[in-house]
């Protein structure tokens, strides 16, 4: 299999993974890959900010000692 074969099969099979289906009834799927990358997008978030307010209460704690 050549380099190029190669990647176009995991092109069509992400695609095929990724995009939305139509279903027999003419509705669609929808696409998770933006919903999950949100959510990782807001938890990274969320994971940044209390880490951030942590880090400043133990400087706080430890200046009042």
């Amino acid at each position: 299999m050549t380099k190029k074969a190669g990647v176009k099969k995991y092109t069509n099979a992400a695609n095929s993974k990724f995009k939305p289906q139509m279903q027999t009834d003419g509705s669609y799927k929808p696409d998770t890959f933006p919903t999950a990358q949100l959510a990782l997008t807001r938890a990274e978030f969320a994971r940044k900010e209390r880490n951030q307010f942590f880090d400043h209460s133990l400087v706080d704690t430890f200046d009042e000692i």
